[in-house]
Order: C-alpha cells, then structure tokens, then sequence
C-alpha cells in the first residue's frame, strides 16, 4: 500500500511554505520608505545606540522594548514610533521561525527523495496483483450489499488520492517556473535593506529612534536570508522529488483502475 501520510504532509508543508514565503512582497523594503539621501549634518554612525551584534531575537527585542519605558524626554510621537518599530521586528522574527521549519521540512522531504523512489519503483516491478475481474463477488444479499458499499468508498477514496498528486505535480511545475524570479527578487530586497542600515541617522534623531530603526531592518534581513534560503531549497526539493511523484501518479492510477472495475462488477451484480 503506498504512503499516503507522506504525500499530504509534502503538500500541506509546500504549501505553507508558498504562503510564507510571499508575505511582505508589497513592500520595497520591509516597510520603510526608500533611502533618503545623507543630510550633510548627519550623527555618526558610531554615536547612535547599535543593537546587539548577530543575529536578532525576540527576546533581544522585548527587552529593549522594556527598557523605552525609562528612558526620558522622549515626545509621545516618538516613543509611539519606536514601539511600532520595535512591534514589526518581532513580527518578522516570528516569520523566521516558520520559514525556518518550513527550510528543514523541504530539507528533509528531499533527503526521503532516493529511498521513496527505490520503495515505489520496487512496488511498479512487483508482480501484478489479482485483477478486480478475479475478485470473489459474494453470492447473498446483504454481503453483496456491504461489498459494494466499501468498493464505493475505496473507489472514491482512490479517485481523490489521484487528484492531490496530480494536483501537487502541476502546482510544482507552476511554481517551480516562478522561482527563479521570485528568488532575484528577495535578493534585490536584501541589497536595499544593507543600502538602507548605511544611511546615517539624521542630526537629532533620537538615538533609541535610531537603534529601534535599525533593530527593525536587522530583523527584516533576517527574514529576508530565511526567505531566500526556503526559496533556493524549495527548487532543490522540487528536482529531487520529481520522480517520487511521478511514481506516486502511476501507481495512484492503477489502484483508481482497479478500484473502478471492481466498483463496476459489483454494481452489476447488485442490479441484477
């Protein structure tokens, strides 16, 4: 019998994948304007309050986030500005945490790749099973009844199975001619968002404005480096399972066959 629960958790995870990895599109910079000239008196980049070095969390930002509650003579304006700030760095944090699940179920679905296909193609060798044609039909009533109530689901459950890989192989090759240009796409944003972290901060800004700013792009780069790692393996996942799913098809349309011949023998059967 083939392995159904791989098939729906390589589309339920693909899927999700796709819709991760498409959040943000609309913005050219992870939601901050484009990047403003240098003012000739801007503050030294040295002189505003860096966030931590490597990588951005949420528990990194939360607790700059705290500590804005004791820090002085900040306008309400801006105090409001640096929590939005500070609100959409830990929203892109959390997306890295799925885009990162989403990377190593891609990862590993692809490292299943070889021995999937060694199992279907051993399944497509064996000997062929009895025909529907050469199963027993019962002869009493209520047997007939109940076998052509269960061939009517097995039928149906078949003729759906067939559907989800047939329906998985044409989304792959759809988004699989996608990728490349989605991929271009991630890295330009990614070019921007380090155009942008060089800019210096204008003469007054306050430094906690400054740093929030600066902690929100540090966040969307690492969104942005999730984003492009779970593209590039998407397309490597793709290749490699190419075959598994093209195995999977042939043999969902055999057992759909079968099923179907014998759903129509019994149906004869219970008529006459």
């Amino acid at each position: 019998m083939w392995n159904r629960s791989k098939i729906w958790w390589s589309v339920h995870c693909l899927v999700a994948v796709w819709s991760i990895a498409t959040m943000g599109h609309g913005l050219a910079d992870d939601g901050s304007a484009e990047a403003p000239a240098p003012p000739a008196d801007a503050v030294p980049a040295a002189a505003i309050v860096e966030p931590a070095r490597g990588v951005v969390t949420a528990a990194e930002i939360e607790r700059r986030r705290a500590e804005l509650d004791d820090v002085q003579g900040l306008s309400p304006e801006v105090r409001a500005e640096i929590t939005e700030q500070y609100t959409k760095a830990i929203e892109r944090i959390e997306t890295v945490a799925q885009l990162t699940a989403q990377l190593q179920a891609l990862e590993a679905e692809a490292s299943r790749a070889p021995d999937d296909i060694a199992r279907l193609e051993q399944l497509a060798s064996a000997p062929a099973e009895p025909r529907a044609e050469a199963s027993a039909i019962p002869d009493e009533p209520e047997p007939l009844r109940a076998a052509h109530r269960d061939a009517e689901a097995a039928s149906a459950e078949a003729r759906r199975r067939l559907t989800t890989v047939t329906t998985e192989i044409e989304r792959r090759t759809v988004r699989s001619r996608e990728l490349p240009d989605l991929i271009a796409e991630i890295r330009g944003r990614l070019d921007h968002i380090g155009e942008l972290l060089a800019v210096p901060p204008a003469s007054g800004e306050p430094p906690e404005l400054v740093a929030a700013r600066r902690l929100r792009l540090q966040a969307a780069r690492q969104h942005r480096v999730a984003e492009l790692a779970s593209l590039e393996q998407e397309g490597r996942t793709y290749a490699a399972t190419e075959r598994v799913l093209a195995l999977e098809r042939e043999r969902a349309e055999r057992v759909s066959n079968d099923t179907t011949r014998r759903l129509a023998l019994l149906a004869r059967a219970v008529a006459e």
